[in-house]
Protein backbone atom coordinates (compact mmCIF):
# COMPACT_ATOMS: atom_id res chain seq x y z
CA UNK A 1 0.00 0.00 0.00
CA UNK A 2 2.84 2.62 0.84
CA UNK A 3 4.42 1.59 -2.14
CA UNK A 4 1.57 2.34 -4.31
CA UNK A 5 1.36 5.77 -2.74
CA UNK A 6 4.83 7.03 -3.03
CA UNK A 7 4.19 5.44 -6.73
CA UNK A 8 1.50 7.67 -7.77
CA UNK A 9 3.14 10.89 -6.05
CA UNK A 10 6.58 10.12 -7.82
CA UNK A 11 3.68 10.17 -11.19
CA UNK A 12 2.50 13.46 -10.09
CA UNK A 13 5.87 14.99 -9.55
CA UNK A 14 6.89 14.21 -13.07
CA UNK A 15 3.59 14.91 -14.96
CA UNK A 16 3.57 18.27 -12.91
CA UNK A 17 6.87 19.37 -14.31
CA UNK A 18 5.07 20.09 -17.29
CA UNK A 19 2.29 22.18 -15.88
CA UNK A 20 5.04 24.46 -13.76
CA UNK A 21 6.78 26.59 -16.37
CA UNK A 22 3.30 28.23 -16.73
CA UNK A 23 3.91 30.50 -13.93
CA UNK A 24 7.22 31.96 -15.01
CA UNK A 25 5.80 34.44 -17.56
CA UNK A 26 3.72 35.72 -14.70
CA UNK A 27 6.57 36.30 -12.46
CA UNK A 28 7.58 39.98 -12.66
CA UNK A 29 10.49 41.77 -11.23
CA UNK A 30 13.45 41.35 -8.84
CA UNK A 31 11.68 41.23 -5.11
CA UNK A 32 12.33 38.52 -2.80
CA UNK A 33 8.84 36.48 -3.46
CA UNK A 34 9.50 36.59 -7.36
CA UNK A 35 13.35 34.65 -7.00
CA UNK A 36 12.01 32.58 -4.44
CA UNK A 37 8.96 31.45 -7.12
CA UNK A 38 11.61 31.46 -9.90
CA UNK A 39 13.35 29.14 -7.49
CA UNK A 40 10.99 26.58 -6.97
CA UNK A 41 9.47 26.82 -10.38
CA UNK A 42 12.74 25.73 -11.39
CA UNK A 43 13.83 23.70 -8.90
CA UNK A 44 10.60 21.62 -9.12
CA UNK A 45 10.56 21.39 -12.58
CA UNK A 46 14.02 19.53 -12.57
CA UNK A 47 13.31 17.43 -9.89
CA UNK A 48 10.03 16.46 -12.33
CA UNK A 49 12.06 16.51 -15.71
CA UNK A 50 15.03 14.37 -13.67
CA UNK A 51 12.21 11.40 -12.44
CA UNK A 52 11.23 11.11 -16.11
CA UNK A 53 14.37 10.87 -17.35
CA UNK A 54 14.98 8.22 -15.14
CA UNK A 55 12.49 6.14 -15.98
CA UNK A 56 12.78 6.64 -20.33
CA UNK A 57 16.48 5.30 -19.99
CA UNK A 58 15.39 2.34 -17.37
CA UNK A 59 12.65 1.92 -20.13
CA UNK A 60 14.33 2.05 -23.35
CA UNK A 61 17.10 0.01 -21.32
CA UNK A 62 14.65 -3.02 -20.98
CA UNK A 63 12.91 -3.03 -24.39
CA UNK A 64 15.67 -2.74 -26.52
CA UNK A 65 17.93 -5.67 -27.80
CA UNK A 66 22.12 -5.52 -26.42
CA UNK A 67 23.12 -5.46 -29.71
CA UNK A 68 21.03 -2.02 -30.72
CA UNK A 69 21.41 -0.39 -27.74
CA UNK A 70 24.14 1.72 -28.93
CA UNK A 71 22.53 2.78 -32.24
CA UNK A 72 19.12 3.66 -31.05
CA UNK A 73 20.86 5.50 -27.76
CA UNK A 74 22.90 7.53 -30.53
CA UNK A 75 19.70 8.06 -32.68
CA UNK A 76 17.56 9.38 -29.54
CA UNK A 77 20.82 11.83 -28.31
CA UNK A 78 20.37 12.83 -32.43
CA UNK A 79 16.77 13.55 -32.23
CA UNK A 80 16.56 15.46 -28.82
CA UNK A 81 19.74 17.72 -28.91
CA UNK A 82 19.10 17.92 -32.57
CA UNK A 83 15.86 19.71 -31.76
CA UNK A 84 17.58 22.35 -29.32
CA UNK A 85 18.98 24.76 -32.29
CA UNK A 86 15.94 24.74 -33.96
CA UNK A 87 13.93 25.19 -30.83
CA UNK A 88 16.10 27.93 -30.01
CA UNK A 89 15.94 30.08 -33.62
CA UNK A 90 12.27 29.77 -33.13
CA UNK A 91 12.10 31.11 -29.10
CA UNK A 92 14.44 33.68 -30.78
CA UNK A 93 12.17 34.68 -33.38
CA UNK A 94 8.81 34.29 -31.16
CA UNK A 95 10.70 36.71 -28.63
CA UNK A 96 11.37 39.38 -31.50
CA UNK A 97 7.96 39.50 -32.59
CA UNK A 98 5.56 38.50 -30.17
CA UNK A 99 8.00 39.39 -26.93
CA UNK A 100 9.94 37.85 -24.38
CA UNK A 101 6.71 37.09 -22.21
CA UNK A 102 4.41 35.90 -24.89
CA UNK A 103 7.06 33.37 -25.91
CA UNK A 104 7.56 31.98 -22.42
CA UNK A 105 3.62 31.40 -22.25
CA UNK A 106 3.68 29.87 -25.84
CA UNK A 107 6.42 27.50 -24.74
CA UNK A 108 5.01 26.63 -21.27
CA UNK A 109 2.03 25.10 -23.09
CA UNK A 110 3.62 23.56 -25.89
CA UNK A 111 5.62 21.85 -22.47
CA UNK A 112 2.39 21.09 -20.66
CA UNK A 113 0.84 19.20 -23.76
CA UNK A 114 3.60 17.17 -23.89
CA UNK A 115 2.15 14.31 -21.28
CA UNK A 116 -1.04 13.84 -23.78
CA UNK A 117 0.36 10.60 -25.48
CA UNK A 118 0.13 9.34 -21.84
CA UNK A 119 -4.04 9.55 -22.79
CA UNK A 120 -3.83 7.28 -25.43
CA UNK A 121 -5.97 4.03 -24.89
CA UNK A 122 -3.08 1.28 -25.51
CA UNK A 123 -0.65 3.33 -22.88
CA UNK A 124 -3.41 3.90 -19.97
CA UNK A 125 -4.71 -0.09 -20.35
CA UNK A 126 -0.71 -1.19 -20.03
CA UNK A 127 0.01 -2.27 -16.34
CA UNK A 128 3.07 -3.58 -16.71
CA UNK A 129 6.03 -3.79 -19.15
CA UNK A 130 4.83 -7.44 -19.80
CA UNK A 131 1.59 -6.12 -21.03
CA UNK A 132 3.67 -4.00 -23.87
CA UNK A 133 3.01 -5.91 -27.46
CA UNK A 134 5.84 -7.08 -28.69
CA UNK A 135 8.46 -4.28 -30.57
CA UNK A 136 6.67 -4.22 -34.48
CA UNK A 137 2.84 -5.35 -33.51
CA UNK A 138 -0.01 -2.82 -34.16
CA UNK A 139 -1.32 -1.24 -30.99
CA UNK A 140 -4.23 -1.81 -31.45
CA UNK A 141 -6.27 -4.80 -32.23
CA UNK A 142 -7.81 -4.33 -35.97
CA UNK A 143 -10.81 -6.73 -36.59
CA UNK A 144 -10.16 -10.17 -38.63
CA UNK A 145 -11.26 -10.76 -41.79
CA UNK A 146 -13.25 -13.87 -42.94
CA UNK A 147 -10.58 -14.92 -45.09
CA UNK A 148 -7.29 -14.61 -42.69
Amino acid sequence: MRVLLVLRLYVRVIMSACFRPIALPFIHGATPGAIVALALTFGLTGLGVTACNIHTVSLRQMVTPTALFGRMQGSYRFLTYGAIPFGALLGGVLGQTVGLRATLFVGALGLACAWLWVLHPSVRRLRSLRDAPPLGAPTVAEPRSENS
